[in-house]
């Protein structure tokens, strides 16, 4: 019985053809006019099939076992983890003041409006170890007074995004870079000479993340995250103190900046 070049391999299972050729292989499936195997060829997995017509005979387990073909052939689970859920808080900065209900000399004010605290909140799953997706939420909040005005800011993003991540050497921390857009609502409240008023509008933004995760423990990590959020508005809708539509505001040769740096730190969940 001629044994073909390429059954030299590890095997468990035996198929001869018509041929009287054998083939040391695993059988995976017998199923309508093909039988589906595997066998190793170069130290590698290969899977072909092979017609029922010209196969004589097969038998399960007729050489002895080797564990070196079933580590082979069984699919094992990614080495990388697949999910990464990430709450992140800390400290932003608006690139430049927003509210146009501030007059340009109420500076104090101005410069308190420019910073505030975030948090954010993401999932994201990757399908290969250094590329996913993903979904993100985040919540920025200032506030300010002065002696005649009194102002609460609120910006929310909400959106998907891609992710690149790229571990160390030794395959513990990594590097994770986030590119997204969605969508960003604006929300101002506060009081003008004692009269109460806000303003709300909704656009389209974008979102940049770099963090660096520092692993805990197989699942937990450390995080140091930088974002920066970029956008603008040119108009909003103004409501009076009892939340009713005032009119429309159109802002005529300037625009209100929503753009803000991120800095944070927080745990991520690896699974």
């Amino acid at each position: 019985m001629a044994m073909l070049p390429f059954a030299a391999i590890f095997a468990q299972d035996l198929i001869v053809t018509n041929n009287n050729d054998s083939l040391n292989c695993k059988i995976i499936q017998i199923s309508g006019d093909y039988v589906y195997f595997c066998f190793i060829h170069e130290n590698k997995v290969r899977k072909t099939t092979i017609p029922t017509m010209i196969v004589q005979y097969y038998k399960y387990d007729y050489f002895e076992d080797n564990d070196l073909l079933s580590k082979l052939i069984v699919r094992k689970k990614p080495e990388y983890s697949r999910w990464r859920l990430n709450i992140n808080g800390g400290w932003s900065n608006r690139t430049r003041q927003v509210s146009t209900f501030i007059h340009p000399d109420d500076r104090a004010l101005s410069r308190q409006l420019k910073s505030g605290y975030n948090y954010s909140l993401d999932a994201t799953c990757f399908f290969i170890e250094a590329l996913g997706v993903g979904l993100k939420y985040d919540f920025y909040k200032t506030s300010g007074s002065h002696w005649i005005y009194e102002t609460d800011i609120s910006i929310a993003f909400i959106g998907p995004f891609f992710a690149l991540r790229f571990f160390d050497h030794s395959k513990t921390n990594c590097l994770i870079m986030n590119f997204g857009i969605g969508r960003v609502n604006f929300n101002e409240i506060g009081k003008a000479y004692g009269i109460a008023y806000s303003g709300k509008e909704s656009t389209v933004g974008i979102v940049a993340d770099m963090s660096y995760d520092i692993a805990l423990s197989k699942y937990l990590y450390l995080g140091f995250q930088i974002s920066y959020l970029p956008g603008k508005i040119t108009e909003f809708d103004l409501f009076d103190n009892k939340n009713r539509y005032v009119r429309r505001i159109v802002l005529e040769n300037e625009y209100l900046t929503l753009s803000r740096f991120n800095l944070g730190f927080g745990f991520r969940f690896y699974l």
